[in-house]
């Protein structure tokens, strides 16, 4: 009977002592415990470009820029096809890779390019070879900076946009200071040679992860035809009469953007489809073509059955 009355007035002491915290509180104290999380932060992955046909002995070319690995730098992927193999003997020694950024000078590669050969790497016809050439440069130190990698190969250059707020560590912590209004867009940078061509950047891929037992979601930002957010939920394949089991109306999605001055935008859910593996349900929502141009950085809030999950994002990817 002791121990039982000791141990409930220990259960009421801490209780009491809780309480009396919470009343000590202020509004504003509360306000401040409240956790300012970046949630999954910038998870993106990686960013692709259309198909390029700029380097006649290389045929079609393709590029994807990564973050594979933020402990070494941006990583860029060049896939080609199968070349001469008098080209294919000296394309490192005469291929230039560098990153401008806005307003720095311009970098080279953090280290030695290496070459690996794939079969199909999931571009084109399967039936052709590609190889794979894959180089790192450094980040850079400011923050919602855009640029530009400079590729230069038989007496042409290709420029491939990178959208601001890509070339710094997604791994380094937000500062609220940096979201900056009044910057526009540099001018990318001109050489000599032949050609020039500017590849704008076609999709950005963020994976958030797994959300819950068997399921993961992903996201695409798409910059075609106004900017969209594409969200990817994905079920793994489980049991022969679950996994198809998507539904266009459950559970809900919501997307909200709350940029760090406050500003919140709303972007329209236009188009929910079951793809056809029956793994994936695809939601887009998009934004409109109103937004005006402005540099910072943004809480994309996406609400699955009121359950929320927040990433980082930077409006280059939907203003």
């Amino acid at each position: 009977m002791d121990a039982d009355y000791s141990i409930t007035m220990n259960v009421i002491s801490v209780l009491l002592a809780t309480m009396s915290i919470l009343v000590s509180l202020t509004p504003s104290d509360l306000k401040a415990q409240e956790p300012r999380s970046e949630g999954f932060g910038h998870c993106w992955r990686s960013i692709s470009y259309p198909k390029s046909h700029l380097f006649d002995s290389l045929g079609d070319v393709y590029f994807t820029i990564r973050n594979s690995d933020p402990s070494i730098g941006l990583r860029l992927d060049m896939y080609f096809e199968t070349p001469a193999s008098e080209v294919l003997a000296t394309l490192l020694d005469r291929i230039q890779l560098r990153v401008k950024p806005e307003f720095g000078e311009m970098r080279a590669h953090l280290q030695e390019s290496s070459m690996l050969i794939g079969q199909g790497a999931g571009f084109g016809n399967a039936e052709h070879t590609f190889y794979t050439l894959t180089t790192y440069f450094p980040w850079i130190e400011a923050s919602l900076e855009a640029g530009w990698i400079s590729v230069e190969f038989e007496g042409e250059g290709l420029l491939l946009a990178v959208p601001f707020g890509f070339l710094e560590d997604p791994s380094r912590p937000f500062e609220k200071s940096e979201a900056d209004h009044k910057r526009s867009i540099g001018s990318p940078p001109r050489s000599e040679l032949e050609r020039d061509e500017i590849l704008e950047w076609k999709s950005v891929h963020y994976e958030l992860g797994e959300v819950s037992e068997s399921r993961k979601l992903f996201v695409n930002q798409l910059n075609s035809n106004g900017a969209t957010s594409d969200i990817i939920l994905y079920r793994e394949r489980g049991d022969s009469k679950q996994w198809f089991m998507w539904k266009a109306d459950k559970p809900v999605t919501e997307l909200l953007i709350r940029e760090y001055d406050g500003t919140e935008i709303l972007p329209k859910k236009a188009e929910v489809e079951i793809l056809k593996d029956g793994l994936r349900r695809s939601d887009k929502f998009k934004f409109t073509n109103s937004l005006l141009p402005k540099r910072t950085w943004a809480r994309a809030i996406i609400s699955i059955d009121k359950v929320e999950y927040v990433f980082r994002l930077a409006s280059s990817v939907y203003r």
